[in-house]
């Protein structure tokens, strides 16, 4: 059975979003265990000009293929530009875990 999970951190504020930082995790399980892993990958929309991506301060994974579980982690790196100043940044995470069951759980935070 294949299964998957999407989830996207979003920065708003009051009735605009800023960007978002997306993940998806998927795998194939036999009810038990991960018979392979299908996709991994973290990406980023901005949306406000003041707003620039710079890629990811770190991602990895863990379990798979003969496990019970699939576990994917990304953590991306935003920063907020006045000129040629750098205001400030947001580094937020999404950790997403498959089960060989087909079920998943995910959590985020760090913005």
């Amino acid at each position: 059975m294949g299964s998957q999970l999407q989830y996207s951190y979003d920065a708003l504020i009051p009735g605009y979003l800023l960007w978002d930082f997306s993940q998806n995790i998927a795998w194939t399980c036999d009810g038990n265990y991960v018979t392979q892993v299908n996709n991994f990958q973290a990406w980023a929309n901005v949306y406000d000009p003041l707003w620039r991506y710079d890629g990811l301060d770190g991602q990895s994974q863990s379990g798979g293929v003969g496990y019970t579980y699939y576990h994917g982690f990304s953590q991306g790196h935003f920063t907020l530009h006045f000129g040629p100043w750098e205001v400030t940044s947001g580094h937020p995470w999404i950790n997403q875990r498959g089960y060989g069951n087909g079920t998943g759980a995910y959590n985020y935070g760090g913005a």
